[in-house]
């Protein structure tokens, strides 16, 4: 089977389990205000394997995409997917847009998924550790 097909049939279940924890994450903004957060579903990983991020605008409009050209130095993206979505926070009625990618690694080591920014608002660097694949393969 390609990487491309194994990345994206090994990366859906921990796709949805990004999406999960972001959405606890989400209802603790202040209240009218906008926030970007950036996830990912692990910090550490084979070569091999693939990694899901979510970038997720609360409370913007979610009309400029984030400029992912950034994420080239270290990362393939491998598929990526836009939707937004309606959420209660704070007993308001809140847009919530979120960028999904499916991220390869180029090669070994703490590799960074940089600060990305949308409308003026930049989420923190995630911090990512790929190890070989060796190492993280059933013997």
């Amino acid at each position: 089977m390609s990487r491309l097909a194994l990345s994206l049939a090994h990366g859906w279940a921990r796709l949805l389990l990004g999406a999960l924890l972001l959405m606890f994450a989400l209802p603790t903004a202040p209240a009218g205000a906008a926030r970007l957060t950036g996830t990912v579903d692990h910090s550490y990983m084979g070569a091999r394997e693939t990694v899901n991020f979510v970038l997720a605008l609360a409370g913007g409009t979610g009309g400029e995409p984030p400029d992912l050209s950034l994420l080239a130095k270290d990362f393939d993206i491998v598929d990526r997917t836009r939707h937004s979505r309606f959420e209660e926070v704070d007993g308001r009625r809140v847009e919530v847009n979120e960028w999904v990618m499916i991220l390869a690694p180029k090669r070994t080591g703490v590799l960074t998924i940089p600060s990305l920014t949308v409308e003026g608002m930049s989420s923190a660097p995630i911090k990512v550790e790929v190890v070989p694949a060796a190492a993280t393969e059933a013997p």
